[in-house]
C-alpha cells in the first residue's frame, strides 16, 4: 500500500483487495497519514 499527499487530497494506492484480513492495517495506515488540511481521500484499487 502506498499513501501520498497531493495538496488537500490523500491518495491511497497499491490495493487490489480490501477485506477483513487487511482492513485494520488499511485503517491504521490511513488514519496515521491524514493531516488537518486533507479534505479528500482517494482510494485507487485498480491493481
Amino acid at each position: 500500500m502506498k499513501i501520498e499527499s497531493f495538496g488537500k487530497t490523500l491518495v491511497v494506492s497499491g490495493l487490489s483487495v480490501l477485506n477483513v484480513s487487511n482492513a485494520g492495517s488499511f485503517r491504521d495506515n490511513v488514519r496515521a497519514s491524514v493531516q488537518p488540511h486533507h479534505t479528500r481521500i482517494d482510494v485507487d484499487m485498480s491493481d
